[in-house]
């Protein structure tokens, strides 16, 4: 299906003279591309030069309606339809061929190609596929529809059609059909749907070649809803998580696993995977430390798995010590067992953004760390009593310690954006923000009543001499806004 648009100079067929469309077997997007295009002429009337190449065109033509005539025909009707096809096909390969000379001739046509492959690359950026419901006018393949130089360009990109080539429909269905375009360039393969053993089988064929790696089973069972298809098992994650522990994948740069039930990978494959930067895992726990030495982004979330199951207080500090390089952190129900805060404190160098869902272990977690860089941290405090007041202001204590270094009064000051999120989910937001020091700290109380807020106050009243007192009126509640004097 996707010859006539690869090769159209052999394509004659007369029905296809003044346009067709191709589309991607078993994809849900179609590909309407003119077959020849014509631009400046659209009249059968033929007017060009002939080359030695196109001789040997028209030769094959001829040879091709020879054959065709050779065929013995059943009677005058047969052999008069015969030459009549045989015709149409040559002159529809002249008109092709003398479209093709008129483009050629267009200022448009006429760009260098590295300047052609710099404005597809620009419209990919603006316009991606989405999967699923993307056509040609609302993403870069209708730049193909420019002329047929264009065209070629399009599919002369492997690099996109390595990163889109799950967004044609299903993905194994892209992938077998994509695969050819995206040459050797490296796929980004994010697996959606659900594809049964045979097709996972195709997906796991070129996992090798990733440089990203998105599993996304919540989106499957919402694909298999839509459908009215069978609920996703976890046979194909299963058999992903097994290859993954057989397999070093040393170009993967970032892999992206969630499940909405608790699977482990007992393995130390992760070791290995020395080109990782960013790492997203839901309820997919890695028993090994991840002890790559180079991740960037690191988010996981383990509120499916047992309390019990889940890395121990130690282990969490043992993967933020071999990551150095870490800047974005996103634990959400990690720690199993809570531990001591360790001194000195683990430096934390490149860290600008932070985020907390634990139980006991967060004042432990944030005593242990110093971040000079984090600029924004969001932490959500997982006591339900109102009674732990103090345990909230050590948070606060804890993470302005970690996060600040020597004097906040040290110019160049830089501003810090800090939100405690108390559950349940309503309740009033107290604002720092002291200009003169450059700080500034959102602390959102969400649950506490203005009884509380009244109880946070007096809690804070009893620091005088060490925490300055600064007053605020936010709604009908009166709240005590402070920072931390050094």
């Amino acid at each position: 299906m996707l010859t006539p648009l690869l090769n159209c100079e052999n394509k004659c067929d007369a029905s296809d003279t003044e346009s067709g469309q191709d589309s991607i077997p078993g994809a849900n997007i179609s590909l309407t591309f003119c077959t020849f295009l014509p631009m400046e002429r659209s009249s059968l009337d033929v007017n060009v030069d002939l080359s030695v190449v196109d001789g040997k065109h028209l030769d094959r033509t001829d040879r091709i309606s020879e054959g065709v005539l050779q065929h013995q025909p059943t009677g005058a009707l047969d052999t008069a339809d015969l030459v009549e096809r045989s015709l149409q096909s040559r002159q529809a390969y002249l008109v092709a061929l003398d479209n093709t000379l008129a483009n050629a001739k267009s200022p448009i046509s006429r760009l260098p190609f590295d300047i052609m492959h710099e404005i597809v690359e620009y419209d990919a950026f603006v316009s991606p596929l989405q999967p699923r419901f993307s056509t040609v006018d609302q993403s870069w393949l209708r730049l193909g529809n420019v002329c047929r130089a264009w065209r070629c360009i399009v599919f002369d990109m492997p690099t996109l059609w390595a990163r889109d080539i799950c967004h044609f429909g299903c993905p194994e269905r892209g992938i077998q059909t994509l695969l050819p375009l995206a040459k050797n360039a490296l796929l980004n393969l994010d697996i959606w749907s659900l594809p049964d053993r045979t097709q996972m089988g195709l997906i796991l064929a070129v996992v090798p070649r990733a440089r990203r790696l998105v599993y996304d089973l919540p989106r499957a069972r919402a694909f298999a809803l839509q459908l009215h298809g069978p609920e996703p098992s976890s046979e194909t994650l299963q058999a992903l998580l097994h290859f993954l522990r057989h397999n070093s994948l040393p170009q993967l740069v970032e892999l992206d696993i969630s499940s909405r039930e608790a699977h482990c990978m007992n393995s130390s494959s992760m070791d290995v995977f020395k080109s990782l930067r960013t790492l997203h895992l839901r309820n997919v726990l890695f028993l090994n430390p991840l002890l790559n030495g180079d991740i960037r982004e690191l988010s996981i979330n383990l509120y499916r798995v047992s309390t019990r199951r889940r890395p121990s207080f130690e282990i969490i500090l043992e993967v933020l010590k071999h990551n150095p390089s870490l800047e974005y952190v996103h634990l959400q129900h990690v720690i199993g067992k809570s531990g001591q805060p360790i001194s000195p404190r683990l430096v934390l160098p490149a860290l600008l953004h932070l985020e907390l869902r634990l139980e006991e272990p967060t004042c432990a977690l944030l005593d242990s760390i110093y971040a000079p860089k984090v600029n924004y941290a969001v932490i959500h405090h997982e006591h339900r009593s109102h009674t732990h007041v103090v345990d909230l202001m050590g948070v606060l204590e804890s993470f302005l310690c970690s996060s600040i270094a020597s004097s906040i009064y040290t110019p160049p000051m830089r501003p810090l954006t800090t939100k405690f999120l108390h559950p349940p989910k309503r309740g009033y937001k107290h604002v720092l923000n002291n200009a003169a020091a450059g700080l500034a700290v959102s602390l959102c109380l969400d649950g506490v009543a203005a009884k509380t807020g009244f109880e946070i106050s007096g809690e804070l009243m009893r620091y005088d001499g060490e925490w300055g007192s600064f007053l605020n009126t936010y709604t009908s509640a009166i709240v005590y806004t402070f920072i931390r004097m050094q």
